[in-house]
Formats: C-alpha cells, sequence, structure tokens
C-alpha cells in the first residue's frame, strides 16, 4: 500500500489540534450526501500527534436483484436491499501534526477529504501538493507568503551569538529546549526578498542546525504552492496484506504506516 503526502490547510493555516479534536469528537461517522458513494468515517487521534481517519465506502447504485451461488453456480435473489449497501472499498487518511503533513493512500478521494473536514469544522479546507524541486519553486513563485523552520540544540546553534543563543537570550530562557520552531508570515504583502534566498535555505537544510524548512508562495495566478525543504518523500509504501475477505485490517495498516512516519 502506498501513501502520499500533502499540504493540509485550514483558513490558509496549518490545522490546529484543536481543530483535530473537534473532528474526531463532531465528524460524522456516516456521509451519505457527497457524490454517489456513501461513506463509513472512523476517527482517533493517536500519541496526541497523528489524525487517523479510516473509511470505508461503496457506490450504493451498484445492485443486481440476483447473486452468483459460487457453490451451486445458480443464480439466487439478491437478500440485500437496494437501500442497502456493503461497504467494501477503503481509504485511509492521516495528518501528522509535527511535519503539518496529510498523507492518503488514494489521491482521487482528496476531494471526499476536503469536504468532511470542510463540513465539520466549517471553515476553508485546502488539500495541496508539494512541489519537490527547489529551482521549479523559485521560478514559478511570485512572492512568499510563509517560512516555517526549527532551529535544533545543536553544538553551533549554543554557541554565543548564534540565532539559536539570541533568541534565548531575548525571552531569557536558561535551560536550552532540543529546538525552537519559528514562523514568519506575510500576509499583507507578499515577500519577495525571501525567493532571493532559496539556495540559502538549502545550505541550511544540509547542515544540522536547521530543520523541517517549508515555504508557502504563490505564482502569477495567484496559485499557492508549497516547498519542504526537508527533501520531499512522495511515496511512503507499507506492505500490509488483505484478509480473507480481499480487505485490509485497519489496525495493521495503522500501525505500519505510523512505525514509517514517526
Amino acid at each position: 500500500m502506498v501513501f502520499k503526502n500533502f499540504r493540509l490547510l485550514v483558513n490558509d493555516e496549518d490545522i490546529t489540534k484543536r481543530d483535530i479534536k473537534k473532528i474526531c469528537k463532531q465528524g460524522l461517522s456516516y456521509v451519505k450526501d457527497y457524490g454517489i458513494q456513501w461513506y463509513k468515517v472512523n476517527k482517533t487521534f493517536e500519541e496526541d500527534r497523528f489524525l487517523w481517519l479510516c473509511c470505508e465506502y461503496i457506490n450504493p447504485k451498484i445492485y443486481n436483484k440476483n447473486i452468483l451461488d459460487g457453490d451451486t453456480n445458480t443464480e439466487l435473489k439478491n437478500p440485500r436491499k437496494p437501500t442497502q449497501a456493503e461497504l467494501k472499498e477503503q481509504l485511509f487518511v492521516c495528518y501528522d501534526t509535527a511535519t503539518h503533513k496529510l498523507y492518503l493512500n488514494d489521491y482521487k478521494k482528496k476531494g471526499f477529504v476536503t469536504h468532511y473536514l470542510s463540513e465539520t469544522l466549517q471553515k476553508d479546507v485546502k488539500i495541496e501538493k508539494f512541489r519537490a524541486d527547489a529551482q521549479d519553486f523559485q521560478d514559478t513563485m511570485n512572492g512568499v507568503h510563509h517560512l516555517h523552520f526549527n532551529l535544533t540544540n545543536t553544538f553551533g546553534n549554543v554557541l554565543c551569538n548564534s540565532p539559536f543563543d539570541k533568541i534565548m537570550d531575548i525571552f531569557e530562557v536558561e535551560d536550552h529546549p532540543s529546538y525552537i520552531s519559528v514562523e514568519f508570515n506575510y500576509h499583507d504583502k507578499p515577500s519577495t526578498q525571501v525567493l532571493d534566498k532559496v539556495a540559502l535555505y538549502e545550505k541550511w537544510q544540509r547542515s544540522d542546525n536547521f530543520k523541517k524548512i517549508t515555504v508557502i508562495g504563490s505564482d502569477a495566478n495567484n496559485l499557492v504552492h508549497n516547498y519542504d525543504f526537508i527533501g520531499i518523500v512522495k511515496n511512503i509504501r507499507i506492505s500490509v496484506k488483505r484478509e480473507n475477505d480481499g480487505r485490509f485490517d485497519p489496525e495493521v495498516v495503522k500501525s505500519e504506516f505510523l512505525k514509517k512516519i514517526r
């Protein structure tokens, strides 16, 4: 099974843990008003870090009055009513609050995920692709709206006058944390100067002092794009086997996937 990762934005910001808890508490367990398919949604917040959605779905309009009995090779009347449906298909969704990445095992279902989260939160929700090439990002963007990175507690960062040390001085923190999360937002006027520093950000990422550098910008058509200097992992593959009924055990999928991204 293969998962792809995306950027999840709620009102143009990263989703909050408060939003996630609302999804788990108030999100519908059954959805029949989106498209032609019916959905059952199981929601959990794992380890106070991962939003995990296990969705089962099917198109209920696919119905035959008769069924084939494989033992006798005879046709029988379908005991299932047209108003009933077997939720045979599966969709797995995970959001990691530590890395701000959304994972889907079926990208074609991002429309449903967007609808479900938007209806639950009553907010604008977007699911966007990451750009995986720094030069492509730099050539396409007109300006940058958001910059996020972590300053790590390394030997170089605790030296006098290092960025880490200066921030510690500002807030008069005596015990150095393992990292400091820094975020810049350019809401009113996109910053074009930041684009000139793409090469610098790449140099940062190769060092031990800066981690999880993410830039969000817009192009000439005001379309939003994301670039993650941590090095985009387009596919995360897990090895899971189907059960006798042809479906995956949701608990096994969750366990194996979380092992990969912890």
